[in-house]
C-alpha cells in the first residue's frame, strides 16, 4: 500500500479520516477543510490497527500492493464493497485505472481531481463547496 492508495481502490487523500490524521501530525495542507468530529482519524492501510481489514489481509495473502494486481480481480468481496457507500462506487474503475497507469501516476491524477478548480484547495468526499474560496464543486 502506498500513501493515499488504499488496497481496495479508494483514494485516501480525499478521506476525512486520513485528513484528520494528517492534521494531528501537523500537516498544514489540510487547514481549509472543515472539522468533522464524528470521523475517526485513519492512519492508512499499513497501520497495525488496520490488520483486521479484509482488504489488507487479502492483499498480504496474495502478496499484492493493490486489489488492482490481484489475479482474482474483481472478486465478490470488492464488488460488494463497491456497492456499500457512494464514495465506494468508483473503486473498481479506480483499480482498473491503477492497472493502466500504476499506483504513483494514479495518485497524481487523483490529487488533481480532488482540488478546487478555482483556488486549488484540497477537497474531500461529499464536499460540495470549497471551504477556502466558497466555489461550488462538481
Amino acid at each position: 500500500m502506498i500513501r493515499y492508495a488504499a488496497y481496495c481502490g479508494l483514494y485516501c487523500g480525499a478521506c476525512m479520516g486520513m485528513i484528520l490524521t494528517e492534521r494531528e501530525q501537523g500537516d498544514t495542507t489540510t487547514l481549509h477543510l472543515p472539522n468533522v468530529d464524528n470521523d475517526p482519524p485513519c492512519p492508512g492501510c499499513d497501520a497495525p490497527e488496520m490488520n483486521s481489514c479484509e482488504f489488507v489481509l487479502c492483499n498480504k495473502a496474495h502478496g499484492t500492493d493493490s486489489c488492482a494486481f490481484c489475479p482474482e480481480f474483481p472478486c465478490s468481496m470488492l464488488i460488494r464493497f463497491s456497492e456499500e457507500w457512494e464514495h465506494h462506487r468508483g473503486v473498481i474503475d479506480n483499480l482498473q485505472r491503477i492497472r493502466v497507469l500504476g499506483i504513483e501516476k494514479w495518485i497524481t491524477e487523483q490529487q488533481e481531481f480532488w482540488k478546487c478548480r478555482k483556488c486549488g484547495c484540497r477537497t474531500q468526499w461529499y464536499q460540495r463547496i470549497c471551504t477556502s474560496c466558497q466555489e461550488f464543486l462538481i
